[in-house]
């Protein structure tokens, strides 16, 4: 039998254990690699559901020109003209078109006027939103049996569009939306309260008799906003002349000593 020497045995087992180590290396890595992949692989989904929930939250922000009640680009161009009336006084056309004013902070008011809620920034003399009441099926603002009022949330995103309609057997029908003025969705509610509630509500009040006294010959909305040192009212310039509107404003007051600000003329050239 062949004898083996220390040193040859010390020289297999040295083998030896290398042999097992690299083979256990090679089994830890086989499971582990498995995992390395499957973290890699969730990793990459995580990722591209990231994006394309950014991309859907991109493609689902309010496109306000794609409202489904919104005026359309040729009928907003003329809106200041489809009400003109060549009989009535400038007098009797605001009444009819009497702007309701229902909300104003330092960059856009909120209002209605005859078949119309707005949404309009001054800042840039843009409409963010705007709403067709014919669409909606909701009556003018203004005067007469049928007639829609608004009021706005106290953060101005809302708006609460109250129509009142006279029905033939001399009763009456009231119905009451909540217009979502980022998006452009409306729903019905109960009642006002419903509203408040949810939404509380911004508060207008009636213009000054000294603020219709600095700016004659314009007609002004009923009610204006005060909001900080600012006071917001809508208002009709009009050529007494001719008898006809000319131009809805904004005006923008000093609410403590009655200073003209800015007049940031809305809709133009109304016949």
């Amino acid at each position: 039998m062949r004898r083996i020497t220390e040193e040859q045995l010390d020289s297999m087992l040295k083998n030896y254990c290398e042999r097992t180590a690299q083979t256990a290396f090679q089994k830890t890595e086989a499971r582990r690699f498995p995992a390395k992949r499957l973290a890699f692989a969730a990793a990459v989904v995580l990722m591209i559901a990231i994006g394309a929930a950014a991309f859907w939250l991109t493609a689902a922000s309010p496109r306000h020109e794609k409202n489904a009640y919104s005026f359309s680009a040729e009928k907003l161009a003329a809106f200041c003209r489809q009400e003109s009336v060549a009989d009535k006084t400038a007098q009797q056309k605001a009444g009819a078109w009497e702007p309701v004013l229902a909300y104003a902070d330092s960059q856009k008011t909120v209002f209605g006027v005859a078949k119309g809620v707005f949404v309009f920034d001054y800042q840039n003399g843009e409409f963010l939103n705007t709403f067709d009441l014919e669409k909606i099926g909701a009556p003018a603002f203004g005067q007469g049996d049928n007639i829609s009022s608004l009021s706005a949330s106290a953060d101005g995103k809302f708006a609460l569009l109250y129509s009142h309609m006279t029905l033939e057997n001399g009763g009456y029908r009231e119905e009451y939306r909540e217009l979502n003025l980022e998006t452009g969705e409306i729903t019905l509610l109960d009642n006002e309260r419903a509203f408040i509630e949810k939404h509380g509500v911004f508060q207008t009040c009636p213009v000054n008799v000294s603020d219709r006294e600095k700016l004659p010959g314009w007609l002004f909305s009923g009610h204006s906003a005060v909001v900080e040192a600012n006071e917001y009212i809508l208002a009709f310039d009009f050529d007494q002349g001719k008898g006809r509107l000319d131009t809805l404003s904004l005006i923008i007051m000093n609410a403590q000593s009655g200073e003209i600000k800015s007049v940031v003329s809305v809709f133009e050239n109304i016949n």
